[in-house]
């Protein structure tokens, strides 16, 4: 029997004391839902590359426990991923988190 996992998605920035803004940052899933041993690709662009070379990457579980955090590369052209494997569980919302 395989589970539901259902992801939603979070973003944080923090404001910096700086005149100058942080750059915005999209996040994208490639489907709403995933079951056991699925694989879950996660990317997105950061639209001014050169303000920032890294995203932080944070999934929780639906207890709010931090499964992963992680901080990924932003390539030149802006864009960044990551996948990973869903986990066994059962039917569950976790949270993902960009800082």
């Amino acid at each position: 029997m395989k589970s539901i996992i259902i992801i939603t998605i979070a973003f944080i920035f923090l404001i910096p004391s700086s005149a100058f803004a942080y750059p915005s940052v999209t996040l994208n899933l490639d489907k709403e839902e995933y079951t056991t041993d699925e694989l879950i690709k996660i990317g997105g662009e950061v639209f001014e590359p050169h303000k920032r070379t890294r995203v932080n990457l944070f999934i929780y579980n639906p207890d709010g426990e931090q499964i992963l955090g992680e901080e990924l590369e932003v390539r030149n052209n802006g864009q960044y991923g990551k996948s990973i494997t869903a986990g066994k569980t059962t039917d569950s919302v976790f949270s993902i988190e960009m800082i």
